[in-house]
């Protein structure tokens, strides 16, 4: 799944045009429905979705708020840092784990 706060039909126009779309089972993003908390309400769906329990999800993101939203929602998280561009964003002083590539995500996978 792809989880964003970024307006859902932006978001899904988005993945389109990059091609990238058929990478995910499903693109979810900011809704009216799902608007104060969307990052933490679309990780919900997803383990719903996939009958997931926290211990079972893992969250990739690149920012903090990404790292926060998969604390509320009590799954696994991963930074993936190559868009930080030589910038060391400042972060929870529990800093997550990080990839700078997704070929390094296999260490975590179960």
């Amino acid at each position: 799944y792809m989880n964003s706060a970024t307006p859902e039909p932006f978001l899904r126009e988005s993945a389109n045009h990059l091609g990238i779309a058929h990478y995910f089972k499903d693109i979810l993003g900011k809704t009216p429905e799902r608007n104060h908390s969307s990052k933490v309400d679309n990780i919900r769906i997803a383990m719903d979705r996939e009958s997931a329990t926290p211990e079972e999800t893992l969250f990739i993101g690149d920012s903090e708020s990404d790292y926060r939203a998969a604390r509320e929602a009590r799954c696994d998280f991963v930074r993936y840092t190559e868009f930080d561009f030589g910038k060391e964003k400042a972060w929870n002083p529990e800093a997550p784990r990080t990839i700078s590539h997704l070929s390094e995500l296999v260490h975590f996978l179960g």
